[in-house]
């Protein structure tokens, strides 16, 4: 996305001086050492993006997404409906796989003062502030700890994987034995693809559903859908939790909304952390007026408009479960959903007469 970004700014400047003629996007003027030096990174990098495709296929099992667009990590499990998932990865990986990873990794390596000069960049470090470059959450993370990761011997740590962005497609299954009051249950969790191409498949699956737990990524005012460039993302949470309050297949099911992203881990771009840079909520979602631009008040804001849906939406009048998250966060994000559970299973057996 950097080698990107700089080779259209460099190339849409030079044009520009050319025809000498205003454009709508404000022009960063890059001067022409600039231009030499990272062009020349971008020319020494381009053995890095060349693998980024392969890799992300192999790893990915051959699977795109919708669109048909090439070098996203991804997990299927449409097939784990009839079989659980085996873990993280599942049975994704191969020997040709294994090849191409160690191909990346060696690359990494010895690629690695490009990527740290490209990275560090005066130029970069602009675009980024003026949010004309906007990374995955996680980028910042994995390039300021490069050192770390391009070593021959390096292992992934629990913060690496939770830092991973992997979309879901379909539906993967999880299970979980929890001790309750001396008893075993087995818990399963199925986590689903929540892209706008892929909800109709899944939602006739859960009828017998106990809980759902709605992830809405609050932070996400300013960005906008992959799949609709039109449609803010804090709105598009919003219509998919109004559809699932309304669902009729899923009137049984108890509602756990997990307001997540909303602190700093990891240098991450998250909510409190985009309010400080001073990105102005009101820019992106007009209904949020004059009010503060500060983390209280816009937290509050979008979790009281996903209470008052549930409150006019839901069709079983069900309790909702509201929290503020991170899921980088593990011991709180841990406590929370065994706390939930517990009162979720709790209410199940005495409902059931087990109790």
């Amino acid at each position: 996305m950097i080698l990107d970004e700089i080779e259209y700014e460099v190339s849409r400047t030079e044009n520009d001086e050319e025809a000498e003629v205003e454009v709508e996007v404000e022009s960063i003027e890059i001067a022409d050492a600039d231009k030499t030096e990272l062009m020349d990174l971008r020319k020494r990098l381009l053995q890095v993006v060349a693998l980024h495709d392969s890799l992300a296929s192999e790893l990915s099992g051959g699977v795109s997404i919708t669109g048909g667009r090439t070098g996203v990590f991804v997990r299927s499990g449409w097939q784990t409906l009839l079989t659980p998932s085996r873990g993280w990865m599942g049975n994704v990986a191969s020997t040709k796989s294994t090849a191409v990873a160690g191909m990346a990794a060696k690359t990494l390596n010895s690629s690695q003062d490009e990527i740290r000069q490209l990275w560090s960049h005066p130029v970069v470090k602009k675009f980024l502030d003026l949010r004309r470059i906007r990374l995955e959450e996680s980028a910042p993370f994995f390039l300021d700890n490069l050192e770390r990761i391009v070593q021959p011997d390096y292992v992934p740590g629990i913060e690496d994987v939770l830092s991973v962005r992997l979309q879901t497609l379909g539906v993967i299954e999880h299970s979980f034995p929890i001790n309750l009051g001396g008893t075993m249950y087995d818990w399963r969790l199925y986590d689903v693809g929540g892209a706008r191409g892929q909800r109709h498949a899944w939602v006739p699956y859960f009828d017998d559903a106990t809980a759902i737990i709605f992830l809405a990524p609050i932070s996400a005012f300013d960005q906008y859908l992959e799949e609709d460039p039109r449609t803010n993302r804090i709105d598009d949470s919003l219509q998919l939790f109004t559809a699932i309050c309304s669902n009729q297949l899923l009137k049984k099911a108890h509602l756990v909304l997990m307001l997540n992203k909303v602190i700093v881990i990891c240098n991450n771009y998250l909510l409190k952390q985009k309010l400080k840079a001073g990105i102005k909520v009101a820019k992106y979602i007009t209904s949020y007026g004059k009010r503060p631009n500060k983390y209280e008040d816009v937290s509050n804001y979008f979790r009281a408009h996903f209470i008052q849906i549930h409150k006019r939406k839901d069709i079983s009048n069900r309790a909702l479960y509201v929290h503020f998250t991170s899921m980088l966060d593990i011991k709180a994000t841990q406590s929370i959903i065994v706390n939930v559970g517990e009162a979720i299973i709790r209410q199940h057996i005495a409902q059931t007469g087990l109790a």
